[in-house]
């Protein structure tokens, strides 16, 4: 299940960092143009190269796994990645080492932030696992995603979501 790739939503995939490698010459085919990857390690210089080579953008976010980690706005930061080859009917694919904690919650916060998705944190993350079941983000990270979801519903109800893009 961890060396899978998993197609989350229409323009958002997500797998492990070991399947990144193993899978890269498919990424075309599935229309993935871009891969984020969320992990604390980068991808060696020969990796990052052939991304290159085969036209896929890459994107190191240095994210570590623990508590002081502000996922919330590492996931703002996804989000406007994601959105800008969205719209030009492009998918994503996002990583960190095995696709559970970090990589789930700046997709979670990512479709809250895009507003596309209908109803709550929790809804999206029940998704989500119904597609990845190993799918789980850390204590922490849920309750600053939902703190951050209860602002965000607060600005929204403003007409407010200049604080989000």
């Amino acid at each position: 299940m961890k060396d899978e790739l998993h197609q989350l939503y229409p323009h958002i995939w997500c797998t492990s960092y070991d399947t990144v490698t193993k899978l890269i010459f498919k990424f075309k085919e599935l229309n993935i143009h871009q891969v984020i990857n969320v992990s604390s390690e980068d991808h060696e210089p020969s990796t990052k190269r052939l991304f290159k080579e085969v036209g896929i953008k890459y994107v190191w976010l240095k994210t570590y796994e623990n508590a002081r980690v502000d996922i919330c706005k590492r996931g703002v930061q996804v989000a406007k990645l994601i959105k800008e080859f969205q719209e030009q009917d492009k998918a994503t694919l996002i990583h960190c080492f095995a696709a559970i904690n970090r990589t789930i919650s700046c997709i979670l916060v990512a479709k809250m932030v895009d507003g596309e998705v209908a109803g709550n944190l929790k809804d999206v993350l029940a998704h989500i696992q119904s597609i990845r079941s190993i799918a789980d983000p850390m204590p922490e990270f849920m309750k600053r995603m939902l703190k951050f979801q209860a602002k965000l519903d607060e600005n929204r109800m403003l007409g407010d979501c200049s604080l989000f893009i």
